[in-house]
């Protein structure tokens, strides 16, 4: 969930154009964990929601709101203070390609 202004930070950056698509809640109009949030985002890409995957590092924000419109989740748990979830949890970003299988 974020301003819209977060796409003229990414562009700043350098960062927007690395992502085929970039879902702003902020200029959306809808915020996670409402499903339509991921559906909307989906659909911009092409892709049903059973070959995607969401991580977010808010259980009750991402990995709910990602089950709720039929993704998978992995919820970031820097800190491993979520071991009673039932979530795939990573510590860091470069955890995901193993864990997805793309290692």
């Amino acid at each position: 969930n974020a301003e819209p202004m977060l796409r003229s930070k990414l562009e700043e950056l350098g960062l927007a154009q690395r992502f085929d698509h970039l879902a702003i809640s902020g200029e959306m109009g809808v915020e996670k964990p409402e499903p339509r949030f991921f559906t909307e985002a989906l659909d911009a890409l092409g892709v049903p929601a059973e070959r995607a995957v969401h991580i977010g590092d808010l259980y009750e924000i991402d990995v709910y709101g990602a089950r709720s419109a039929g993704l998978e989740a992995i919820l970031v748990d820097v800190a491993d203070l979520s071991a009673d979830r039932d979530v795939s949890r990573v510590r860091s970003l470069a955890e995901v390609p193993s864990l997805i299988g793309l290692t």
